[in-house]
């Protein structure tokens, strides 16, 4: 049930199975910062947010939020029920059981595919501060400026920076090599801006990778300049088209061996295991068990 105040704050609730922090540093994303007072502060598209729990419900923040609702409603995925897939998940398999009592308000966020196809490129082989630095460079050199607000509007007030929108593969496309220096992205650069004019050009629509067996979504995927099998699957698991999809890197090929052992030693044979064992919710699975392993320093 959604509260809409007089001023732009929008209350959702009861929402179980939600903890922002589960939410927004499990790896899924990069553009969601905490701020002192316990409130999230990112932004979807051209909208900016703040969120924060309040009890059993969720305070949402920002300007249209009366227009925004559906939006915000779907890229955080309130619709769907977490407690039944919790209970799915959990049943016969103690380990699973565990991650998902460590990260019980860990939820999948719907983000732009072209955002999150473009923010994995960029995380290959590399390190989660040091993504999130190269992707704020990128959205304030090429991003269209949008206005954060300071949030005396919905009552509280909060000076932050202006935030700027993730730039479209048209903007990116446009660009030069040498325009791509300022990330200080090294070889994913030249990654980021073929694959942009790729997109630009139509060579994959994004739009209709949700209409397609995973398989063929995948090898639509990596189709695109520097697209491999993991950032491909990142790609339909983190934009909400395709849950099934279980990414591999070398960190969760330890962690399954540590917490499954005999699960598989290579990326097939571990994506196999997950389709037999947890079918369409495999991807959910995958990121239980990475959030739970990555904060107790299981098998990484």
């Amino acid at each position: 049930m959604a509260h809409i105040g007089p001023e732009a704050v929008l209350r959702l609730g009861p929402v179980p199975d939600f903890e922002p922090a589960h939410v927004f540093l499990c790896g899924q994303c990069f553009r969601w910062e905490p701020l002192p007072d316990g409130r999230w502060h990112g932004i979807a598209g051209r909208f900016p947010l703040f969120l924060s729990r309040e009890g059993d419900s969720l305070r949402l923040e920002g300007p249209h939020l009366p227009l925004l609702q559906d939006h915000w409603l779907r890229y955080l995925d309130l619709p769907a029920d977490y407690g039944t897939w919790k209970r799915r998940l959990s049943d016969s398999d103690p380990v699973l059981e565990a991650a998902i009592r460590f990260g019980y308000g860990l939820r999948l966020l719907r983000q732009d595919p072209w955002e999150t196809l473009a923010t994995f490129l960029i995380s290959q082989n590399n390190g989660i501060p040091r993504i999130r630095q190269i992707v704020e460079r990128l959205c304030v050199r090429f991003g269209d400026r949008v206005d954060a607000g300071t949030a005396a509007h919905v009552e509280r007030e909060t000076a932050l920076p202006p935030l700027h929108a993730f730039p479209s593969a048209e903007r990116l496309a446009a660009l030069s090599a040498s325009d791509l220096d300022v990330l200080r992205a090294g070889y994913r650069a030249p990654y980021l801006l073929q694959t942009a004019r790729q997109i630009a050009s139509g060579v994959v629509d994004l739009d209709v990778l949700a209409y397609l067996p995973l398989e063929e979504a995948r090898s639509s995927l990596m189709r695109l300049h520097g697209v491999g099998v993991k950032v491909a699957d990142c790609t339909l698991l983190f934009s909400g088209l395709h849950r099934e999809a279980f990414p591999v890197d070398r960190w969760v090929l330890r962690l399954m061996n540590a917490l499954y052992p005999g699960s598989g030693k290579d990326t097939e044979a571990l994506q196999r295991f997950a389709a037999a064992r947890w079918g369409e919710l495999a991807g959910l699975a995958q990121q239980y068990l990475f959030f739970y392993a990555r904060e107790n320093r299981i098998g990484i």
